[in-house]
């Protein structure tokens, strides 16, 4: 490797200022630069290392999750072997599931690879951990866990803490062993406290066996500003502090993902997967896909019987009462929920479905009922470009930045042990955006070829569910037309229009999907 000359840039405040100022670095920083692009890059998406995920079980991480596995069915390579025969090796995944209070992510995930594999796994470390060779699945740290002011683990939370360390080492040790694969990139989410905690516990045989991080929704790099994500707050300065000692001392990097700075700006999942109200049914098994549409169809209903009581100043009790009389209870009793709350039809609550983002939700779930566990986001199609899915042609280039988290700015500098992943030149949102369509359209069609799902069919039950919301929700936005703001007026037909027409419609009605 070349003496790479250190450089400075100036502190910028957003994305588009902070790529501009890349372009302009004198001359004789350039070389260094390039290297360090080059070699981080190739770094973090090397599929001869042990990739592991640290992953909740939302909708979209569940997507990334499915385009893994078939990048590691589809993708084995084969190595030649001198004086001996070849063999074909496979990407290395392990996925560290986060806990959650009151739900199973854990799993939620092993379901998905079994729909997807086909197999079941082998359970170790009294069923903590799960392998489908070559992907283990390990049930991860509850970040809900309680710390005292100086984050410190303790107690119950300190013993949970060691047995998740003590699994993933579990898991790299299946993997290594029956892989022969010895480096490792962790691909984290936004609260680095865990991964402080592990790289300053685990044995020194994984800790020097790390090349890389890549840190996902921890900061929210727009073009035009910085920003810390909600889930990012949660580390203290102290917490970014510890991260960046650590990897000094290992001599590593780690970089910075996330959607904005990869210009995937819908945070709608229909957008980029083609027909997801109907394909929905290849890319996830029913036992998770049914929750999500029992709760999109909810959602919907209680949106619609909001605007209804926006428009007609309606109290609570009478917009239950409508509700009642036109959806058969005894037909959607598991799906409507939240929808018969009196406490959700409250007047801030009713007006509040007459804004851009609340119609927005429902356009795209009248479409496609799956709500997401955390409401509209994407974060984790951040990941689509880096680790073992990663394409042999990049959009993207991890470039070397110092950080300042208290004023949100960075510069270009190195040496400094971060990484931003910002678009090369050249690159919009529109061809991100087709790039992940494509992505995705080729994951359902290996699926498809595959016959993981042999007839996509919808359960009568089901249904019978969505005629019934679906009849509730025409008669509610029918008594709206005419008693909204225009613009309100004009999105309100839009949804009707899905709700009528839509993929999830024709699906359920048994009309022509594909026109």
């Amino acid at each position: 490797m070349s003496t790479r000359a250190p450089f400075k840039g100036p502190w910028i405040k957003s994305l588009d200022a902070f790529v501009d100022s890349i372009r302009k670095i004198p001359l004789k920083f350039k070389a260094s630069l390039e290297e360090i692009l080059d070699e981080s890059s190739k770094i973090i998406c090397d599929r001869n290392y042990i990739h592991l995920w640290e992953t909740d079980a939302d909708l979209d991480s569940l997507l990334h999750i499915a385009y893994l596995i078939d990048q590691t069915q589809t993708t084995s390579r084969y190595i030649p072997q001198i004086g001996a025969n070849g063999k074909s090796v496979s990407d290395c995944n392990i996925l560290i599931a986060q806990e959650e209070t009151g739900r199973d992510n854990f799993k939620r995930i092993c379901e998905l690879v079994e729909h997807i594999t086909q197999k079941s796994g082998n359970p170790h470390s009294d069923g903590h951990v799960m392998a489908y060779e070559p992907i283990v699945v390990v049930r991860g740290f509850n970040y809900t866990n309680k710390c005292p002011i100086d984050g410190t683990y303790i107690g119950s939370t300190l013993k949970d803490a060691e047995a998740v360390v003590t699994r993933i080492n579990s898991a790299l040790l299946i993997l290594g062993s029956m892989l022969q694969k010895d480096k490792i990139v962790w691909h984290h989410g936004p609260v680095v406290k865990f991964l402080n905690f592990y790289l300053k516990h685990t044995a020194p045989q994984f800790r020097n066996a790390f090349v890389a991080v890549t840190i996902t929704s921890l900061m929210e790099f727009g073009l035009k500003s910085i920003s810390i994500s909600e889930k990012g707050k949660k580390n203290r300065s102290c917490d970014l502090e510890q991260l960046s000692e650590t990897l000094n001392t290992l001599k590593i990097f780690a970089v910075f993902i996330d959607t904005s700075s990869q210009l995937l700006n819908n945070q709608y999942l229909n957008s980029y997967v083609y027909w997801w109200g109907y394909y929905h049914q290849a890319l996830l098994p029913s036992t998770i896909y049914l929750n999500h549409i029992a709760s999109g169809m909810d959602h919907i209903v209680m949106h619609c019987f909001r605007l209804l009581g926006a428009a007609e100043k309606k109290s609570a009790s009478a917009i239950l009462e409508a509700l009642k009389k036109h959806i058969p209870y005894r037909t959607a009793r598991s799906f409507v929920k939240e929808c018969i709350k009196p406490e959700n039809y409250t007047r801030d609550l009713c007006l509040s479905a007459g804004s851009a983002s609340a119609l927005d939700t429902a356009f795209y779930l009248a479409d496609a009922p799956l709500l997401p566990l955390h409401g509209p986001g994407i974060q984790s199609f951040a990941r689509l470009t880096v680790g073992t899915g990663a394409g042999k042609e990049q959009h993207y280039i991890p470039t070397p930045a110092e950080i300042d988290f208290t004023t949100l700015k960075l510069r270009a500098a190195s040496p400094s042990p971060f990484r931003v992943w910002v678009p090369k030149q050249g690159e919009t949102d529109k061809k991100a955006l087709a790039r992940t369509q494509d992505l995705f359209t080729k994951v359902i069609g290996h699926l498809l070829y595959k016959h993981v799902v042999k007839e996509m069919e919808v359960h009568p039950r089901v249904k019978d569910a969505w005629e019934a919301v679906r009849g509730a929700c025409l008669w509610a936005l029918d008594r709206c037309m005419g008693k909204m703001p225009g613009e309100v007026e004009v999105k309100v037909k839009e949804m009707r229009g899905k709700l009528e027409g839509g993929v999830w419609d024709a699906n359920c009605r048994k009309r022509e999907i594909f026109k």
